[in-house]
């Protein structure tokens, strides 16, 4: 009996891709989201952003979307995070119906959805100026029985995506573990060198890939060996303040005071350390410590990166609303502002399930994903 309903599953969204229903049930729309609306692409003109739909609770969930490319522009691959699904990948319609256009679906085969669908597409465009293109969510699907129900949304997203600007890559024989910042070249300050990129634990099916390319190619993150980024790897204190000092062009920190005990003179985040404490932008912990190896978390490096904004004097325009947190309550009061500001800059999101997670570990990855969002919209 439940390969017969798999089977009419199937069936009724392959054919629904393209014949609207006639008499559809509307039961009620399961929003979704688009990280980032605004694509840099790398120096291979490749460039990747997310679709994420919320877990569903109704039985054998189906979801449709629409992507309307401009000219110049494809779609290289799409990749899915879906427990117990199948999805199809983009095709385009039969009979021309509409140019550059595209459609994918996904449905979940068992009862629901068993987390959030997180949907990657990767796009390749090598043009000269940025250009836009649309997501539209056409149906969601439940099948009760023998009837489909169809989940109305006339949602659409748009991405701008950005060409890529130059800028010098890292020499990737310089092992990031003793440099994790790598350093600085400001985008379009040098011509590429013809490196390949050298992380191998780094693909492009990656939410994070095209961020992590970005952070490398313009010589501001290092991995943690010649060939490993580290990617989900948590985010030391001293990483944080040597990526924002090699920014600002590793500026003389020789007559500087060093306010912490726990710094040696002669680490390769002592510089970065002093500099970012005489500017306000860290200011260690209750004991008097700065603790350089502790992990940061997510609030700590939201109030980091905010102060770092206001010393820069670069602070993008808020082009989001504000969002309630399921977890609102857990955000420390020092750091509430610092998460509110960076929401609605889109330089750094919730977790899939609604959740910030203040207390949850930044990784490597969470870290180049909100600078490489900081330098564009700056």
């Amino acid at each position: 009996m439940k390969r017969i309903t798999i089977a009419l599953l199937l069936v009724l969204l392959t054919i629904s891709m393209f014949i609207p229903a006639a008499s559809a049930i509307v039961i009620g729309t399961l929003d979704y989201s688009v990280s980032p609306t605004r694509v840099n692409m790398n120096a291979a003109g490749v460039g990747s952003f997310i679709i994420t739909v919320p877990e569903s609770a109704t039985p054998y969930a189906g979801v449709e979307f629409e992507i309307q490319l401009p000219n110049g522009v494809s779609i290289s691959s799409v990749s899915y995070s879906l427990t117990d699904a199948a999805t199809n990948p983009p095709m385009v319609p039969p009979g021309g119906q509409k140019p550059n256009t595209y459609y994918f679906s996904c449905y979940a085969l068992e009862n629901k959805y068993a987390a959030p669908l997180i949907c990657t597409v990767n796009v390749t465009y090598t043009g000269s100026t940025e250009t836009t293109l649309t997501i539209n969510e056409i149906k969601q699907y439940s099948i009760n029985g023998h009837d489909t129900d169809d989940l109305v949304s006339d949602k659409t997203t748009s991405v701008t995506l950005v060409p890529h600007s130059g800028g010098s890559t890292t020499d990737p024989t310089n092992p990031g573990q003793n440099n994790p910042g790598g350093s600085t070249t400001l985008p379009g300050a040098d011509p590429p060198l013809a490196a390949p990129f050298p992380f191998t634990d780094v693909r492009q099916s990656d939410w994070f890939y095209n961020n992590v390319y970005y952070m490398w190619d313009n010589k501001l993150m290092n991995g943690t060996s010649q060939t490993l980024f580290s990617p989900n790897s948590p985010l030391t204190r001293g990483m944080v303040v040597t990526v924002l000092y090699r920014m600002e062009g590793e500026p003389n920190a020789a007559g500087l005071n060093m306010p912490f005990p726990d710094v040696a003179a002669d680490q390769w985040y002592t510089d970065a350390v002093k500099w970012a404490a005489e500017n306000g932008i860290v200011l260690g912990h209750f004991n008097g410590l700065f603790a350089p190896n502790d992990n940061v978390t997510r609030e700590q490096l939201a109030a980091i990166l905010h102060r770092y904004q206001k010393f820069a004097e670069k602070i993008p325009p808020n082009t989001a609303e504000a969002r309630a947190f399921t977890d609102a309550d857990s955000i420390s009061d020092y750091a509430k502002e610092d998460v509110n500001v960076l929401v609605m800059q889109e330089i750094i999101t919730g977790r899939p399930d609604g959740s910030f997670d203040p207390r949850g570990n930044a990784t490597r990855a969470e870290f180049a994903a909100m600078l490489n969002r900081y330098l564009v919209l700056s």
